[in-house]
């Protein structure tokens, strides 16, 4: 019963900020919330995540589509970390390849920095048979990206996994 309400919240929340916008994160006492949320929908060490992740991520991608990076950037930059956490334990892809595309979207290539090797083991998982539909579509997506801000990146994370398509 507690999940089915935290997750409803959270997509109430989610919805909000897509209808108004800018307007609900440039107040600072509904920023906090909003990141203290995510932050703790995330947190792929507590037992609660098992339920709440997929949605944590949803509002995460849906606060860097809707913010500016005036209301949105120091927290979005310090969090980066966390979305490479939840890379590294493979859940989750879809939604944290979305956000990981935005990140690189927002911050360059950069963001990517000494992490080829984690991309590359995920392009290889999302682009092979184990991976699901939503992965595959993603991860192609996220390549398409890639390669407009660092081919060379692009291509060396997808060699593997575009021999498997």
């Amino acid at each position: 019963y507690g999940a089915a309400c935290q997750s409803s919240l959270i997509n109430i929340l989610l919805l909000l900020i897509e209808k108004v916008g800018e307007i609900c994160l440039a107040v600072n006492p509904l920023r906090e919330v909003v990141f203290e949320l995510i932050g703790f929908c995330v947190n792929i060490g507590a037992p609660h995540s098992e339920y709440l992740l997929e949605d944590g991520l949803k509002l995460w991608r849906t606060v860097m589509l809707y913010g500016s990076w005036q209301s949105i950037g120091q927290p979005v930059q310090s969090s980066v970390g966390d979305l490479f956490c939840i890379l590294q334990s493979g859940r989750e892809n879809h939604e944290a390849l979305c956000v990981l595309k935005l990140y690189v979207v927002l911050c360059g290539p950069q963001v990517l920095a000494d992490r080829s090797q984690l991309l590359k083991a995920l392009m290889d998982h999302c682009l092979s048979a184990e991976g699901t539909v939503k992965e595959v579509y993603t991860a192609l997506d996220f390549l398409y990206t890639l390669a407009l801000v660092d081919l060379q990146l692009a291509f060396h994370v997808s060699q593997q996994g575009m021999a498997y398509l």
